[in-house]
C-alpha cells in the first residue's frame, strides 16, 4: 500500500503497487467509517492481499476486499523509521508508471520492505539512499561511484571524487573540473557500498552515515533525481527529521 487519500466523508482512494497491474488507484468505499474492517489496513507500507475489479475504461478501479500479509508497524514505529518508509512509498507513488506492471520495481520494493523491517534506526538513511540509487539504475539514469565517468579509472580506495549532478558524473581528481562539488573519502566509500547490487542481498548491515556524509549523498541524489526523473519531488516526510540536525549536517 503506497498512499491513502480521503474521498468524501466515508471512503478513500488508495494507491497500491501490485505484481499484476503495477501501480493502481482504487476506490475503497466506506473504508473511513469507524466500523470498516478495511480502515486500519489501508495505510502506507502495509502489505496486503487485494481483491480488486479492473475496469480499463475507468480512471479509478474498485477495491472489493483486502487481507493483511504484514503490518508496517511490526517493523518499528520510531519517527526516523516511519519517515523513511513514507518517503519510499511516496517515491513509488510519484515515479512508477500507472497500470504498467514493472516486475523489477515491484520486486525491488518487496526487497526494500524486507530490509526496512530488519534495519535499525541508524541504517535508515543509508537504506533509503540505496533505494533511490536502485530506482535511478532501473530508469537508466544510474550513478556509478566505482569508476570515473570520463576516463574509467577505478575510484575504489580514492581519497576523493568530483561530482556533477546535472550530468550524473562522478569523476577522479584528474578529470574533475575545479568548479565541481567534492566527495571526501568517507562519503565516496559509503556511496559505493549503497550503490551495490540491491537485489543480490545487499550489505549485512546498512552503514550508519555521519551527518556530513548524509548531506553529501542526499544532496547529490536529490539534484540528480530532480533533473532526470519526471515527477520527482523531495518526499515531505523527510522534513520531519529536520529537528534531528547535527551541526551543519542533516538527515537529508
Amino acid at each position: 500500500m503506497l498512499r491513502p487519500i480521503r474521498l468524501g466523508d466515508s471512503s478513500k482512494i488508495v494507491s497500491a503497487l501490485t505484481p499484476t497491474y503495477g501501480r493502481v488507484k482504487l476506490v475503497a468505499k466506506g473504508s473511513r467509517r469507524l466500523d470498516s474492517r478495511l480502515s486500519p489496513l489501508l495505510e502506507s507500507g502495509n502489505e496486503l492481499d487485494l481483491v480488486l475489479y479492473p475496469r480499463p475504461d475507468r480512471d479509478l478501479w474498485m477495491l472489493g476486499d483486502a487481507s493483511l500479509v504484514r503490518a508496517v508497524l511490526t517493523g518499528g514505529n520510531t519517527l526516523n523509521k516511519l519517515s523513511h518508509l513514507l518517503a519510499a512509498m511516496d517515491l513509488a507513488d510519484r515515479l512508477l508508471p500507472e497500470r504498467e506492471p514493472v516486475p523489477e520495481f515491484e520486486a525491488l520494493y518487496r526487497a526494500w520492505l524486507d530490509y526496512w523491517h530488519k534495519t535499525a534506526d541508524e541504517g535508515q538513511a543509508g537504506l533509503f539512499f540505496a533505494l533511490e540509487l536502485a530506482l535511478l539504475e532501473g530508469a537508466g539514469t544510474g550513478l556509478d561511484p566505482t569508476v570515473c565517468s570520463a576516463c574509467a579509472q577505478s575510484l575504489l580506495g580514492a581519497d576523493r571524487a568530483g561530482v556533477r549532478a546535472s550530468e550524473g558524473d562522478i569523476l577522479c581528481t584528474r578529470c574533475a573540473p575545479p568548479q565541481c562539488r567534492w566527495f571526501d573519502a568517507d562519503g565516496l566509500r559509503d556511496l559505493q557500498v549503497l550503490a551495490g547490487d540491491f537485489m543480490s542481498g545487499g550489505p549485512r548491515e546498512w552503514p550508519r552515515l555521519e551527518a556530513a556524509t548524509r548531506q553529501q549523498i542526499g544532496r547529490l541524489l536529490h539534484e540528480h533525481m530532480a533533473l532526470h526523473m519526471p515527477g520527482y519531488r523531495l518526499p515531505a516526510s523527510l522534513y520531519w527529521l529536520a529537528p534531528q540536525r547535527e551541526g551543519r549536517g542533516t538527515n537529508r
